[in-house]
């Protein structure tokens, strides 16, 4: 899929940048969590968090980036790029960001 060649490039660039950390942060839209998923996460926050971890999962398993080089976090709906009015605002805000940089950053 398009996504797994993405994360293929994204683990050769961390495995030739040994030194970055790696921030991986989840992002959701603001509807409310559907009973089918509620069986696994409470709100949106723990969703994100958990789109977040599933990224971070990939790249070390298939793609041997060490995990001691993460930072994983979930952001809910609390920092949407588009309206969550609309299809194509959802859309944007349901997103996994990929932060590369030295440790000390902070947010």
């Amino acid at each position: 899929t398009e996504a797994m060649m993405v994360l293929d490039l994204l683990g050769t660039a961390l495995n030739l940048h040994a030194e970055q950390h790696v921030w991986v942060i989840g992002h959701t839209d603001a509807t409310p969590i559907n009973r089918s998923l509620r069986r696994y996460y409470q709100s949106n926050w723990e969703l994100s968090a958990a789109r977040a971890a599933a990224i971070m999962h990939v790249l070390v398993d298939q793609f041997s980036v060490s995990e001691q080089r993460f930072t994983v976090a979930g952001r809910g709906d609390s920092a949407p790029l588009g309206a969550n009015d609309t299809p194509a605002g959802r859309e944007q805000n349901r997103r996994v960001e990929v932060i590369i940089g030295p440790e000390e950053r902070a947010w």
